[in-house]
């Protein structure tokens, strides 16, 4: 059913860390939603605000299924390996206002996807209706926006994308909304995996949804 986040809103003086565990499903997200979160549907805007730090959202390279978001969502398989997800809106508002801060976003591996935004690994819908997701999402950093897809330690498999927009790897429904972003320096995106992750597959770095 519709759950109304309302606003989830978080302040730092200092930084905003959000790293997954080292096991499997260990995931860390500020926002409504989370592993297995199937069926759902999510409304509300979502903040992390550094004052004076930097903002970081690191998937794990290790294990499977151990994401890091900023947003509602997750990842939304049930038991019986379908994923349906219904809607998912609001802003998504992130500042790092240090003078010499950055907001990073480093994938992982395995599912273990890094994500400013809407969505997950196979959000989605089964055929019963579109899934949505939605909503204004603002980046401001003092310094760099840094985004890099995964590189795959094993026994973690593919998919450990990072990605500020909606959706994720093989999302499927209506994706929609602006996305700012005002950096007081560069904007990186790297590709991840390496020549270790052979048969790997969707660790990309991705702006949009």
């Amino acid at each position: 059913g519709t759950k109304d986040a309302t606003s989830i809103s978080v302040v730092a003086e200092n930084d905003i860390t959000l790293t997954a565990g080292d096991n499997d499903q260990r995931y860390a997200q500020i926002g409504a939603g989370g592993h297995s979160a199937y069926g759902s549907s999510f409304t509300g805007d979502v903040s992390a605000v550094s004052n004076n730090g930097g903002v970081s959202v690191t998937a794990s390279s290790l294990r499977n299924q151990s994401f890091a978001q900023i947003g509602h969502g997750g990842r939304f398989e049930d038991a019986n390996g379908n994923y349906e997800t219904g809607v998912m809106s609001g802003t998504v508002t992130v500042t790092a206002g240090g003078a010499d801060s950055d907001v990073v976003i480093q994938g992982g591996g395995g599912t273990s996807y890094a994500q400013i935004g809407h969505g997950g690994y196979e959000a989605g819908d089964t055929g019963n209706g579109t899934a949505v997701m939605d909503g204004l999402i603002e980046i401001d950093a003092g310094r760099d926006l840094l985004i890099t897809g995964g590189s795959v330690v094993a026994p973690a498999n593919s998919n450990g994308y990072a990605q500020l927009g909606h959706g994720g790897t093989d999302a499927d429904g209506d994706l929609s909304g602006v996305i700012q972003v005002d950096v007081g320096r560069d904007i990186a995106l790297q590709g991840g995996g390496d020549v270790s992750d052979a048969g790997r597959v969707q660790q990309y770095a991705q702006i949009g949804h």
